[in-house]
């Protein structure tokens, strides 16, 4: 099966997407053939190398693009320094030949095969989308003349009819509305006004927007979500408003960001489960590196025996054994501490 993936990304979010690559890779079918479409806002060759090397995981096909010249001006007015998302805009110049794609964010983590999704005829819909749960969405839905009945959605992820789009000239209707007025919400105002009566609201399932207190009282089941949106940005330390922040490291650890500075990652970790570890006399010879592996794919997976020797329940530190893939390699962590 074709399935082709759109992500819009600058310099710096080039890990989190090399993540979100990861994890739709780890969960993909044998007979899916993946094409990346990459959005590029001056993402250097290590990085796009980087990306690349991602094909350890599984093989799959790249292909880069220089945003349009026109969005720029549209950042410029909303005085950005950068604002990757605007890209997606473009897709229908950039990317077309393509019939059909899927816009994701970078800050996503994908649980399950898109086989599902790319399966559903789409029939006179120019995108598949999913509802938004912001606080205070009348405020936003009136800043675009839409009525408390209309539905807005999340533009983080779009199932796109790319040859609608091209058919009917949106992307000009876009930047259309984008010069006429200024909106809360930017480019998702603009999708939202423009593709308003011709979408298609699919389950939550397909774009779970990850921010605790959208769901007080409600612990959600993993197994029931296709696609994480990690709005609370799991990789800073200081992140508690997740549900699946420990989803995010699960991947993280299978891409060249990891492997290059691993430590800081397994800081950051600490940190999200402790809490300001190196005030409690952390020090820096209690965190013992004990060796490099090799899974089945030839990929290397660095794994770290972290010793705390600060006051405290030992029996917790079981809690980060979650990320270390293999079995055999998590008991023997265990064993370790005793545990």
């Amino acid at each position: 099966m074709k399935i082709d993936i759109c992500f819009a990304s600058n310099d710096n979010y080039s890990p989190y997407m090399g993540t979100a690559i990861a994890s739709i890779l780890c969960n993909s079918k044998e007979d899916e053939n993946i094409t990346f479409h990459i959005i590029s806002e001056n993402i250097n060759e290590d990085n796009k190398n980087k990306l690349i090397s991602l094909k350890k995981i599984k093989d799959f096909n790249i292909i880069f693009y220089e945003p349009k010249k026109e969005i720029y001006r549209y950042i410029t007015k909303y005085n950005m320094k950068a604002y990757s998302t605007f890209f997606r805009l473009s897709i229908p110049s950039l990317m077309h030949n393509i019939d059909k794609i899927l816009y994701l964010d970078c800050d996503m983590i994908v649980n399950k095969s898109l086989r599902e999704l790319f399966e559903i005829d789409m029939q006179n819909n120019y995108a598949f989308v999913v509802e938004d749960i912001m606080d205070k969405l009348n405020e936003v839905k009136a800043g675009i003349e839409f009525d408390k009945n209309d539905r807005y959605f999340n533009a983080g992820f779009l199932m796109i009819n790319n040859k609608l789009w091209i058919e009917n000239n949106l992307e000009q209707k876009f930047y259309d509305f984008l010069d006429k007025t200024f909106l809360a919400f930017k480019d998702q105002d603009v999708l939202n006004y423009c593709l308003k009566n011709r979408v298609k609201f699919l389950d939550k399932k397909w774009n779970f927007l990850d921010y605790k207190f959208c769901y007080r009282g409600n612990n959600p089941d993993i197994n029931e979500i296709n696609i994480i949106h990690s709005i609370g940005k799991p990789w800073k330390k200081e992140c508690n408003i997740s549900f699946f922040q420990d989803e995010f490291w699960k991947y993280y650890q299978l891409t060249p960001w990891f492997f290059e500075r691993p430590i800081d990652a397994i800081q950051t970790i600490l940190y999200q489960k402790y809490g300001d570890y190196e005030n409690q006399k952390l020090k820096n010879n209690d965190i013992k590196f004990l060796g490099i592996y090799h899974n089945r794919n030839t990929l290397q997976i660095v794994i770290f025996f972290i010793r705390i020797t600060i006051e405290m329940d030992f029996k917790n530190v079981s809690k980060i054994a979650w990320w270390i893939p293999v079995r055999k390699w998590r008991e023997s962590f265990k064993r370790t501490f005793d545990i």
